[in-house]
């Protein structure tokens, strides 16, 4: 039977669930990679230039397009998990404080402000593997992964994992040097351990070979440099870029005080060991700060994110932990006189506020028209699938971003204002209203606004 807390956390995941639906129905635009992976909707495996995207958010859109469902369904992929993270982030949290008088409020009100959180946010409705990496995080740890529980259930959760972020090999890393000893003492662990490690083997041996063949010549450091154009002129110790994205994040109330907090509690706390103390607390803070160092000395050390500065997605590895934290942090407040506990918790409360606020009072600026989806989709039909469409752009980026999803199912191709070009296989050209396109084989047809740019539709005479 459900229990009354269990029962509230997951109506609150279902609840904010419905908002991020919301998102996406008002928002057709498809950000970033997400762009890049729906262009190779056809393949399992996604290869730009050196890097290569371990396959399991692929293999979710293959299937998608495969079964030929709407552009949207595929941003129901990372909305799912977001949901999945939020629930086991609620679960996660009410463990950790279950007895405390106010746990179960506080629990939900931390769902919320993670879901709105502005990294969380802005994955949650784009197709990135960071709401499935959150996902599969929180429920290892929900399921023991930290004591390394012995399950079907955690082991195959763990290989998903493997196939999603490379984070996860990092995570690999740090629990066995911290059970070093358990794993060599257990052969069951140990197989369980040699499988885990055998993904991230076959998958660099793979990458190194298959980049090697395509670039003619062997990447200079293959291992999570999957991001950088030109690994050779990496620059070293780049933080700005890292600190940037923080403050995109709005995290720096939330780290100083959970620093500061920590100290006080040290300070002026009583040095008890809560008889509720779960495995996640237990384990999770050496676990949490050397599986962070790692990561994010590989990220300023070989600067891979140096193409896209100050990208939210930086600070992702980081969000997920400090929500753990900030629970610990909330349970431990109890060890505090009541003053400074009171005072602990405001700022806590505070800061998780900050960083919350904007995403929960601006949900519609995120709504746009979405007419121009409807008319492109009427083209399809009159076409009946057949449709081959040329976009005049001077920027294929932003192209993708605007019309990839209504025109995900049609041939594509997209050409500069003054490229020369035969037109005789297409049946729709797409060019902003700006660019004089004069071609005795098509008919203006409509024009379309697509959020603050202009677009006019040409379609072929005849047809």
């Amino acid at each position: 039977m459900l229990s009354w807390p269990k029962f509230c956390i997951i109506f609150t995941g279902l609840v904010l669930l419905y908002f991020k639906v919301l998102i996406i129905i008002h928002n057709p635009l498809i950000i970033g990679d997400g762009h890049t992976r729906l262009d190779h909707a056809n393949s399992i495996i996604v290869s730009e230039l050196n890097r290569a995207w371990l396959p399991f958010l692929q293999m979710h859109i293959w299937v998608f397009y495969k079964l030929g469902l709407p552009f949207w369904a595929f941003k129901l992929i990372p909305v799912f998990y977001f949901f999945i993270a939020t629930v086991f982030l609620g679960l996660l949290v009410h463990r950790i404080i279950n007895k405390d008088p106010q746990g179960l409020i506080f629990t939900i009100f931390s769902m919320v402000c993670f879901a709105f959180q502005p990294g969380v946010d802005f994955v949650s409705t784009s197709i990135y593997q960071e709401s499935i990496e959150m996902a599969f995080f929180y429920i290892l740890l929900y399921k023991g992964i930290l004591d390394l529980k012995k399950s079907w259930f955690v082991f195959t959760i763990t290989l998903l994992s493997l196939i999603t972020r490379d984070t996860f090999f990092v995570y690999l890393l740090v629990l066995t040097i911290l059970n070093y000893k358990k794993i060599l003492a257990d052969k069951q662990l140990f197989s369980v351990f040699m499988c885990c490690w055998a993904v991230p083997v076959v998958w660099y041996a793979t990458d190194l070979i298959g980049t090697s063949i395509v670039l003619k010549h062997y990447p200079a450091l293959p291992w999570m440099l999957r991001n950088i154009s030109d690994p050779s002129n990496a620059k070293l110790f780049n933080i700005n870029n890292l600190l940037a994205s923080f403050q995109f994040n709005r995290i720096y109330f939330l780290i100083f005080t959970l620093i500061l907090g920590f100290f006080f509690i040290k300070r002026f706390g009583e040095d008890l060991k809560s008889k509720n103390s779960s495995h996640v607390d237990d384990h999770f803070k050496i676990f949490s700060l050397l599986s962070l160092g790692i990561v994010y000395f590989i990220y300023m050390y070989f600067d891979i994110w140096q193409a896209t500065f100050a990208n939210p997605r930086i600070a992702m590895p980081l969000v997920p932990h400090l929500f753990i934290w900030m629970a610990i942090f909330f349970k431990e407040t109890n060890q505090c006189p009541r003053l400074l506990k009171i005072i602990l918790r405001i700022c806590l409360v505070t800061a998780l506020l900050y960083m919350s606020y904007p995403g929960i009072f601006n949900l519609k600026t995120q709504y746009m028209d979405t007419a121009y989806v409807h008319d492109i989709g009427e083209l399809r039909k009159q076409f009946f699938h057949k449709l081959r469409v040329c976009f005049i752009t001077q920027n294929e980026w932003e192209s993708q971003k605007f019309f990839l999803g209504p025109a995900l199912y049609m041939e594509r191709e997209y050409i500069q204002p003054q490229e020369a070009h035969d037109f005789a296989k297409d049946n729709v050209v797409i060019a902003p209203v700006d660019v004089q396109f004069k071609n005795n084989l098509f008919l203006r047809w409509k024009d379309i606004k697509v959020k603050d740019d202009f677009f006019t539709i040409y379609v072929r005479q005849g047809q």
